[in-house]
């Protein structure tokens, strides 16, 4: 059986305290900036309701920026972790526009791009990504996807770019009611 590394969010569990992102940030203070980022997405129009979570690089089993970048920097692993190799970046950022997830951004640095590589140094040291040890709630994990009987394929036929990349990514939908925000502007009626 092939091995496909992913992360798995339990948005119940997730209280959007940024660990996972400082954490990320302090793995890679070469780059500037966290690989990581909390996300916030709405789910309906009236009542806004708002789910916010951790989100970074779905290392997907077709990635599409491996795909599209004509220097070929970008690499999957046996495991599954798709890696960006900056040596022969040429700052064209192709990858950017073509990746779905937003996952992809520029180094503040060196200007070439830059993703989550599922902290693979650490991974070979025995112990686990960055975001996911500082995550204090559990809602951050991270399994071999090929063994793991959690995931599945439901919902994805839904949005086409996920048929086509099938990202390595389980989100556990909240099973209580999300926090309710009214939609007011500064100054208007409730």
């Amino acid at each position: 059986m092939i091995m496909q590394m992913g992360f798995k969010v339990d948005i119940d569990r997730c209280i959007s305290c940024s660990a996972c992102t400082l954490a990320c940030s302090n793995e890679h203070v070469e780059t500037g900036q966290a690989r990581r980022r909390l996300k916030t997405f709405t789910t309906t129009v009236e009542d806004v309701s708002l789910i916010q979570f951790s989100v970074g690089c779905n290392h997907c089993k077709n990635p599409a920026c491996l795909a599209v970048c004509p220097q070929r920097c970008f690499k999957k692993r046996r495991d599954g972790i798709v890696y960006h190799d900056p040596f022969n970046c040429i700052r064209c950022e192709s990858c950017i526009g073509v990746c779905p997830y937003n996952a992809i951004s520029i180094n503040v640095y060196s200007g070439k791009a830059v993703k989550c590589n599922f902290c693979s140094h650490r991974l070979e040291e025995g112990k686990d990504p960055a975001c996911v040890s500082a995550c204090m709630t559990g809602a951050l994990q991270y399994t071999n996807v090929s063994e793991d009987a959690s995931f599945s394929n439901d919902g994805k036929d839904q949005i086409k770019m996920m048929q086509y990349t099938e990202p390595s990514l389980l989100l556990t939908m909240p099973t209580h009611e999300v926090i309710q925000v009214k939609r007011s502007f500064r100054g208007a009626p409730g």
